[in-house]
């Protein structure tokens, strides 16, 4: 089996043992505390304090934005573009409210919406009106449209493309009972693979020390390994269970005809009629792979073995290492406090290095780095640099080469503010600096771009959208010399945006 391969797996696993909390028996054996401190990664990382009020402003109910007065070194934009609007975010709809743009005296203005029930476009300048369809409506209003295949006009879509539109819209509801099926199939499938590699894996547990971002800790190590046996196990019993499942047999059941008009005619270049006949000849081929890779697996194969780290009477993840034989292929070393809590977040994957770093012990400023290095040759860096005080911000991104008779370092560097007050985070970029850099075999070259402009957002947790509109012309009612003077309208715009 080849390090690739190996690799993968390992990594299947990881997510696999991440990806549910499962009830399997006593809850502080360490197959469970294994499942916890992975579970807890992405929640702990999201309640760190400075990444918990951007996971907030994701969350927000609006989002007001401005763009304008644009000027580099060496030319004046702010006579030719402005843009402003603001966007509202619900449960099940999204709205574009006041959507104004001056781009080279073209001026546009209007709103957007579109929910489970409607959608529509309003706009003034270029539509003259607004047009939509109600989603129950919205299949008839596109068969009796310019857009139609079988329409005869310039317009018309691609009769295999238009099909498959016309599809999702009529089977919008079933589409979202997949969604839900599936999420429901997928927690189900990750429990019950996670039960088939605890079975057949070998996890043990010991109190230990180890060394955490330089400093030694007590943990509790718990190592999950699989040799050549029991990863010969595992593909079977995974094998089977997938040929058994009955829940995979009933979803198929369910959704059969709504993911054979999709992936029909996707799977080996073949034309199937029914999503089990596509499952069928997966499990086929499966088959064959698992029979060759387990011929030989006792050759080829290398022990892997998963070490988590937490501390002794808490299930926090403190490390994570893969170790595929002697060669430690991924780790992931959160620090003596955990990922909420560490300054230092350190990952390693092959020749990848990633470095996340927080320091709070400058004055008023928190500077937050992330570091990349891709290879030995190259690295990125990002860094945010926040006076709190101030409410003032640097944003720095740096793409590093360097190489035998080859270096080049591009670097850009944006100011503005960033202030939080209750529900309300305001943030502007006023200035982006860019530098380049390059060194060619002893030839140098170099080149700097300024910018100042004046772009803010302003998002509000706690901001009601408006009502949505309820007259609309229908899509029908489009005609081809409406789409027309549309297009000319719109290439003007364009034409004039190249030519800058």
């Amino acid at each position: 089996m080849k390090t690739k391969l190996l690799i993968i797996i390992a990594i299947i696993m990881f997510i696999l043992i991440g990806g549910t909390v499962t009830g399997v028996a006593i809850l502080n054996r360490p197959s469970n505390i294994a499942a916890r401190a992975i579970t807890g990664v992405a929640e702990d990382f999201m309640r760190r304090e400075e990444i918990k009020p951007i996971f907030d402003v994701l969350k927000s109910d609006s989002a007001e934005f401005t763009l304008g007065n644009i000027k580099t070194d060496k030319k004046d934009y702010s006579k030719d573009l402005y843009v402003s609007g603001k966007l509202y975010f619900a449960k099940d709809s999204i709205m574009l409210e006041d959507f104004y743009a001056d781009l080279y005296g073209t001026e546009i203005y209007g709103e957007a919406y579109a929910s489970k029930d409607t959608i529509y476009i309003y706009e003034e300048n270029i539509l003259h009106g607004a047009y939509g369809a109600d989603t129950y409506s919205l299949a008839d209003e596109l068969e009796d449209s310019i857009f139609a295949a079988d329409s005869k006009s310039n317009y018309a879509l691609e009769e295999k493309f238009y099909n498959k539109l016309i599809s999702i819209i009529e089977n919008i509801d079933d589409n979202k009972e997949l969604e839900k099926d599936s999420t429901n199939l997928t927690k189900v499938l990750l429990k019950d693979l996670w039960k088939i590699i605890i079975q057949n894996a070998d996890i043990s547990s010991e109190n230990t020390t180890t060394r955490l971002n330089a400093t030694k800790t007590k943990v509790r190590l718990i190592t999950i390994t699989v040799d050549d046996k029991a990863m010969e196990n595992i593909l079977w019993d995974t094998y089977d269970y997938l040929c058994d499942s009955e829940d995979i047999l009933e979803f198929i059941d369910k959704h059969d005809d709504e993911l054979t008009f999709f992936f029909g005619d996707t799977y080996k270049n073949k034309k199937y009629t029914s999503l089990y006949k596509i499952y069928d000849a997966w499990l086929e081929d499966l088959e064959e792979e698992i029979e060759a890779t387990c011929d030989n697996i006792d050759k080829d194969f290398e022990t892997i073995n998963v070490n988590i780290a937490t501390p002794k009477a808490r299930a926090t993840l403190l490390k994570l290492d893969v170790e595929i034989g002697d060669e430690t292929v991924f780790s992931f070393n959160c620090g003596n406090k955990g990922i909420r809590k560490t300054d230092t977040l350190n990952v390693e994957f092959g020749n990848v290095e990633l470095c996340y770093e927080v320091e709070k012990n400058k004055g008023n400023n928190i500077e937050i780095t992330f570091d990349i290095n891709s290879s030995e040759y190259q690295t990125y860096s990002i860094s945010i640099d926040i006076d709190t005080k101030d409410n003032d911000y640097t944003a720095t991104f740096v793409d590093s080469y360097n190489t035998t008779g080859i270096k080049y370092q591009d670097k850009y560097v944006i100011k503005g503010t960033l202030a939080i007050k209750g529900a309300v985070t305001t943030l502007t970029i006023d200035k982006i600096n860019n530098n380049y850099t390059q060194t060619l075999y002893d030839v140098n070259y170099s080149t700097t771009s300024n910018y100042k402009l004046e772009c803010e957002f302003i998002f509000n947790a706690r901001d009601k959208m408006p009502s949505p509109i309820t007259s609309y012309k229908s899509i029908s009612s489009i005609t081809e010399n409406h789409m027309k003077e549309w297009e000319e309208k719109i290439k003007k715009v364009t034409n004039k945006i190249n030519n800058t």
